[in-house]
C-alpha cells in the first residue's frame, strides 16, 4: 500500500532528485517535501474531487446567521445578531441592551452585507473536515446531482467560514480531508506526485520549465481520472434517501 514516503519519493523521481529514506531525515529534499506535502495533498483533493473521498453529512445550522429581525429597543443583542433598521441591515459587534434609539447604539453595530439580507434564509457551519463543498441539497431536492444554490462566505465575527443557502435541513456533499494514503487510487497518487513535484521544484531544481512540465502532466492525469470516474460512478434517475446515506 502507498505511504507518504512512497508518494514523496515518486515526486522526487519525477524531478530527478534522490529518494528519501525517511520523512524525518535532515536534507533539503526532506525539508522541501515536508513543506509542500500537505499543501499539494489538499490541492489535489479539491481539484480531483475523488468519489472515494466524498461524503454526505447533515450540515449544522448556524444560529448566528439566521434571518434578520427588526431592531427593537430594550432587546438584549449578542455579538453576531442580525437586525434590520429602516431599509438598512446590521450585525452586532458589541453585545448590549438596545437603547431607546438605534442611533445611540450605532457603535455596537456594523453595516451588514446585502449578501445575507433577504436572499439567504439559512446559514450552516462549514464542516471542519471539508476540503471542498460540492453540493448542498435536502430530501425535497428534485435533482440532487445539481443540488441547491449556496455560497461559502466568511464569518468575520467568529473568524470562520459558513454556508448560506435557501435549503432547509441541508445535507452537504463534500470532499473529505482524507489523509489515509492506503485509500488513494493510482490516478490520485499520480496527480498528487506531479503536483508535489512542481511544488518542490523551486527549492530543489530551480527550473520553472520543469515545474511547468509537472503541472502539465498533472492536468493530463487529472483529466484521465475524471473520465474514469464517470464510468465507475453512475446515478440513476431514482435515487435512494441521502438522509439514510448520511447516517
Amino acid at each position: 500500500m502507498p505511504s507518504q514516503l512512497n508518494i514523496v519519493n515518486l515526486a522526487l523521481g519525477h524531478i530527478k532528485c534522490r529518494a528519501l529514506t525517511s520523512m524525518a531525515e535532515v536534507s533539503v529534499q526532506a525539508l522541501a517535501a515536508n513543506n509542500c506535502y500537505e499543501i499539494a495533498r489538499r490541492e489535489v483533493l479539491r481539484r480531483y474531487t475523488p468519489p472515494w473521498a466524498t461524503c454526505v453529512k447533515a450540515l449544522a445550522l448556524n444560529a448566528t446567521y439566521m434571518a434578520f429581525s427588526t431592531w427593537v429597543a430594550g432587546t438584549v443583542y449578542a455579538v453576531g445578531s442580525l437586525v434590520k433598521n429602516g431599509d438598512s441591515y446590521y450585525r452586532c459587534v458589541i453585545a448590549h441592551t438596545a437603547s431607546a434609539a438605534f442611533t445611540t447604539d450605532a457603535a455596537n453595530w456594523s453595516a451588514s452585507s446585502e449578501l445575507y439580507a433577504g436572499r439567504w434564509q439559512y446559514a450552516y457551519t462549514y464542516p471542519s473536515n471539508c476540503v471542498a463543498m460540492n453540493l448542498v441539497y435536502n430530501e425535497g431536492t428534485v435533482n440532487k446531482s445539481k443540488g441547491e444554490d449556496f455560497r461559502e462566505v466568511y464569518d468575520d465575527v467568529n473568524n470562520a467560514k459558513i454556508i448560506v443557502t435557501n435549503c432547509a435541513d441541508a445535507l452537504g456533499e463534500y470532499t473529505f480531508d482524507l489523509e489515509d494514503t492506503t485509500l488513494y487510487d493510482s490516478v490520485f497518487i499520480k496527480v498528487f506526485s506531479y503536483i508535489l513535484a512542481a511544488g518542490m521544484c523551486p527549492a530543489l531544481v530551480a527550473d520553472d520549465d520543469v515545474a511547468d512540465k509537472m503541472l502539465a502532466l498533472a492536468d493530463v492525469a487529472l483529466n484521465e481520472g475524471r473520465r474514469l470516474n464517470t464510468y465507475e460512478n453512475r446515478v440513476s434517475e431514482e435515487q435512494t434517501s441521502s438522509y439514510e446515506d448520511a447516517r
